[in-house]
């Protein structure tokens, strides 16, 4: 009678537990709460019951005092193998990342994991290494933005900052630079960034220049006002930012003007007019020959150009460039008496116009002059 082979109970039980807890354990997904941390292991995902190849664990600990080692990243590596599955740089604020190490030396410094040539034999712990820094905060000062939303950098303590923000926006202003603290007399003293150097923690503010908004009316009755396109002025110089022409079926665009305080329109000059506050300046169009003649006046939106003050309208007698409401001032005042006109002589000669009364009159005066002599004639010839 053949003996029965005996394995021992504690082997088998032995067995059992590590291969319901390794499948167990590949088949987690873990994350950590920024969702920087997270892996599904793939090396274990792909052995069966019947492989019998060592694995080990490599665990990242992020080191930032608040994540927990439910939320490291787990990475399975056979034993011996380098590890092929790493987590994405953690970020910590007021400290900078410099790698992962898995002891330190007799300096107390840390020993970072070659993960080229590093092999691992057991189950092991990889730690991040942080290097404290200063944490720069760019502050738009345009009371507006809150703190969360500013642009930060970190700098390594003496060091110069190298990452900027892009210039910021403000209607109404110009941005002028940033700025780290005032001085006695409350002026901004701006940061040099080729020279200065971070000591500490530190927020820098935008410095502005109160200036004048141009805002531009393409005047076509379909664009709305928040489209409008606004430039930002220096209070007393030209405007340099100028729109594309806008476009309009049926017209044709001839420039920007401005309403006068007097009522009078006038194209803007952009080579020599200056800004002195806010405006807004509206395209003029004129009616193209196409849409005149498929009917309709040919009236334009085309401003006059105001007149000197003794330039006058020959047809009308009226000041150019006035609008209709202004025309009753500029005429002569009337008046009911008048003097009597003396004069020596008469005037007999007929004023002009009235050459057909005067040959009217002519023409009846001989012919009353000549009825006496055709009656006599007539008696004496019964």
């Amino acid at each position: 009678m053949k003996k029965k082979q005996i394995i021992p109970s504690i082997l088998t039980l032995a067995l059992f537990s590590f291969q319901t807890n390794f499948y167990s354990y590949a088949n987690q997904t873990i994350s950590d709460n920024s969702g920087q941390f997270t892996a599904t292991p793939s090396v274990a995902d792909k052995l069966t019951h019947t492989e019998k190849e060592t694995i080990h664990i490599v665990a990242f600990d992020p080191n930032d005092k608040t994540t927990a080692y439910n939320d490291f990243f787990l990475s399975p590596v056979p034993s011996g193998g380098t590890i092929t599955q790493k987590p994405s740089n953690p970020v910590r604020q007021g400290y900078q990342f410099k790698g992962w190490f898995h002891s330190l030396d007799e300096n107390m410094q840390p020993v970072f994991w070659d993960f080229t040539s590093d092999t691992v034999e057991h189950n092991i712990t990889l730690w991040a290494y942080w290097e404290k820094v200063c944490l720069v905060a760019f502050d738009p000062a345009d009371g507006a933005a809150g703190y969360e939303s500013f642009y930060k950098a970190t700098v390594l303590p003496g060091g110069l900052i190298t990452s900027l923000p892009p210039a910021p926006h403000r209607d109404g202003y110009l941005f002028k630079g940033w700025y780290g603290y005032l001085d006695e007399e409350l002026n901004p003293v701006f940061w040099d960034f080729g020279s200065d150097t971070v000591e500490d923690n530190t927020t820098l503010w935008a410095y502005w220049e109160k200036a004048c908004i141009v805002t531009f009316d393409p005047n076509d009755e379909t664009t709305k006002a928040d489209e409008f396109l606004k430039v930002t002025v220096p209070t007393g110089k030209q405007i340099s930012s100028v729109p594309q022409p806008p476009t309009r079926d049926g017209f044709i665009f001839i420039g920007w003007f401005l309403d006068s305080d007097d009522q009078t329109t006038v194209l803007w000059n952009f080579h020599s007019d200056t800004v002195e506050h806010d405006i807004t300046l509206r395209a003029a169009w004129e009616k193209s020959k196409e849409q005149e003649n498929k009917g309709g006046s040919s009236s334009t939106s085309r401003p006059s150009i105001p007149p000197k003050e003794d330039q006058v309208n020959i047809e009308q007698n009226l000041p150019l460039g006035k609008a209709p409401e202004e025309v009753q001032q500029h005429l002569p005042e009337t008046t009911t008496e008048t003097e009597p006109v003396r004069s020596t002589q008469w005037d007999f000669m007929p004023k002009t116009g009235n050459a057909n009364i005067l040959k009217y009159g002519i023409s009846m005066s001989l012919s009353l002059l000549l009825l006496p002599a055709s009656l006599i004639k007539k008696k004496k010839n019964p």
